[in-house]
């Protein structure tokens, strides 16, 4: 009797070593038939809260992709000029998510957002605050780094979130290219940062450039967050006549950026300007003096690319401290694809199409 307990235990064991593990699921990349000339009419099927993608253990929390180690830091938001006499943009390959909005006439600035600082290559131009950069900055507790403002824009500046301000660091935390000078770019074209010297600059300014513990900014990443929807190999966003067309590139599965005629350049490297994912936010735009300012608190109606593909969404951002997250029309969460994203704030009054 005192043998069979040993070959019972062996028995066991071989048991248990000629069990399988059950393969992982990959999401499908199968491309949807639907044809692509209107808006979709049916809400698109995507994981419930409880199905929703386990996250990388450490992850960016704007786009989803893998670190090494938590994630501490504090995002900073830089100002972009985005008319036509300054281009090239500088550093927006490398962005996180880069926001888009009307901000006097028909022009357009963008705010570019790094979760890591000191991650972020040369950036720029740089211009000044607008009222909307001050919401989106709340809405991320991000420092907004910027080239002054107006004094009703400043005075919303100082009293709702942290800054770096050019006017105060230019010529040691900001600088002016001279490349782009003897051009004959415009002075106000020529205002650089990179994201090394914005953190010298916050640890001069006492700030504190580390995010609350658990803070948490509402969004889902999948390693293929194609959307079950219509076509979108072209999805255009209008800006009251001035338009950005994203155009899908499965090389690269990114939206390629083109303004103004051009095809958008990242200076620092010279490649075509894109992001993994689109967005379009519908929402009333008013004047206010001389500027534009959109209504970004509340919810409303919007849509969402990636991988070629485009749904309707609702956007959320119910209070000025609430970070912006995205559901489909019957309420589940919206999944995106892991990597950058690009978010146009669209005046009701303009149209997104696309092809």
């Amino acid at each position: 009797m005192k043998r069979v307990f040993p070959i019972l235990l062996i028995v066991c064991l071989l048991l248990s070593a000629c069990a399988k593990t059950p393969a992982p699921t990959v999401p499908s990349t199968e491309p949807s038939t639907v044809p692509t000339t209107a808006a979709p009419t049916t809400e698109a099927t995507q994981p419930t809260e409880e199905t929703l993608p386990a996250a990388a253990e450490y992850s960016n929390p704007l786009t989803g992709e893998k670190l090494e180690e938590p994630y501490t830091d504090r995002p900073v938001a830089i100002t972009i000029n985005n008319v036509d006499p300054a281009y090239p943009h500088h550093g927006l390959n490398d962005v996180d998510v880069y926001f888009e909005m009307l901000v006097n006439d028909n022009a357009t600035r963008g705010l570019a957002i790094y979760a890591i600082p000191e991650n972020a290559p040369v950036v720029g131009s740089v211009r000044s605050a607008r009222y909307n950069f001050v919401d989106v900055c709340q809405a991320y507790n991000a420092v907004l780094a910027h080239a002054g403002g107006s004094d009703e824009v400043m005075s919303e500046v100082h009293s709702r979130i942290d800054n770096l301000d050019a006017m105060i660091g230019e010529g040691s935390y900001f600088y002016r290219d001279s490349t782009r000078q003897s051009q004959g770019y415009a002075f106000e074209h020529t205002l650089f940062t990179t994201g090394k010297m914005l953190v010298e600059f916050a640890q001069a300014q006492g700030l504190d450039m580390t995010q609350a513990p658990g803070t948490d900014y509402g969004l889902h990443f999948a390693p293929d967050g194609t959307p079950d929807g219509e076509d979108a190999n072209v999805v255009v966003l209008s800006f009251w006549g001035k338009t950005t067309r994203m155009t899908y590139d499965p090389e690269t599965n990114r939206y390629l950026n083109r303004e103004y005629g051009e095809d958008m350049i990242d200076g620092n490297t010279g490649e075509r300007e894109g992001f993994t994912n689109v967005f379009a936010i519908q929402t009333d735009v008013s004047n206010y003096g001389v500027y534009h300012v959109a209504d970004l608190l509340g919810s409303g109606d919007g849509y969402y690319a990636s991988g070629g593909k485009i749904v309707p969404i609702q956007w959320h951002h119910e209070k000025a401290e609430d970070p912006f997250t995205f559901t489909l029309l019957d309420g589940t969460p919206l999944v995106q694809t892991i990597g950058s994203s690009y978010v146009g704030i669209v005046p009701m009054s303009s149209q997104v199409t696309w092809e």
